[in-house]
């Protein structure tokens, strides 16, 4: 299976390497979460999890920060088909075996969505949390 077009995230990965990469790459915004860049990370995730090659998914955010939450101004207008509550709701992005890293190099912001129950994080010192 081809992997998909998108516009707010990136996936590098060769057909052979068991490491993937997933970026945020919303910089102008932080890396915020959009109704878009959501549905599009579900997207990945979903991909990622089929293709059985790939054992890691390294997450980082393009730019100054991992990501600065929900894009509040995106979700202003209700829409049919995505609430911050569709994203809140406690389910995971990821549901097959592979391991999530989500590296912070700059700002990250709690509450935001946690890709599977084996994420894990690693932040750097210049990696501050803001809740």
């Amino acid at each position: 299976m081809a992997m998909p077009l998108f516009s707010a995230i990136r996936v590098e990965s060769g057909s052979s390497d068991s490491i993937a990469h997933l970026v945020l790459d919303r910089p102008d915004s932080l890396n915020a979460l959009s109704r878009v860049l959501l549905t599009e990370l579900i997207e990945a995730c979903r991909w990622l999890d089929d293709q059985h090659h790939i054992k890691v998914v390294v997450v980082r955010g393009e730019g100054r920060a991992f990501s600065a939450g929900f894009d509040l101004g995106d979700f202003t207008t209700p829409s049919e088909e995505m609430s911050v509550r569709d994203t809140a709701g406690g389910r995971h992005v990821a549901r097959g075996p592979v391991v999530y890293v989500q590296v912070t190099e700059g700002a990250r912001f709690q509450g935001t969505v946690q890709l599977n129950p084996r994420s894990r994080l690693i932040a750097s010192e210049r990696s501050p949390v803001a809740v």
